[in-house]
């Protein structure tokens, strides 16, 4: 069960549950009672169908997704223009020299007696580093295991 029908079920109990704490504070025969539970129990077991369903339809639409992205990248790097192939090697070779200026020179310029600030990089600039840098790497191997199958 996703997120989403956890979130929803926690939700639907405490309505349900409320609406039998009325139904209980009505005088009602014990018939209409059992009537009541059952009707509860299939609108219960009704949600909870659903809400799978709607899980199941959001991990289908992911999965879709990242088949895209795969095939998406596969098209940039047998892409006959330089520009696209070399795109997300440039942006990495950036984040290196980004790294290196915020990391590695104060560290050296300690050493002459110089003090620098490092520059504040955002937390969603590293994901997309780290994003692009571990897709980078597997595409990058899979075209070297392609390559060295062929020869």
């Amino acid at each position: 069960m996703g997120v989403l029908s956890t979130i929803l079920s926690g939700g639907l109990n405490k309505l349900v549950g409320t609406v039998g704490g009325i139904i209980d504070g009505i005088h009602t025969s014990e018939e209409e009672k059992g009537q009541i539970a059952l009707a509860k129990m299939q609108m219960e077991l009704e949600f909870r169908r659903q809400s799978e369903e709607l899980s199941a339809s959001l991990e289908q639409a992911m999965m879709a997704d990242l088949a895209n992205l795969r095939e998406q990248a596969k098209i940039e790097l047998s892409s006959s223009d330089p520009w696209v192939r070399r795109a997300r090697p440039f942006f990495l070779w950036i984040m290196y020299g980004v790294i290196a200026f915020n990391y590695i020179f104060p560290a050296v310029a300690m050493l002459f007696g110089v003090t620098m600030k490092a520059i504040e990089i955002p937390v969603d600039l590293w994901y997309v580093f780290g994003g692009s840098f571990l897709g980078y790497a597997y595409f990058r191997s899979k075209d070297k295991q392609a390559n060295n199958n062929k020869a």
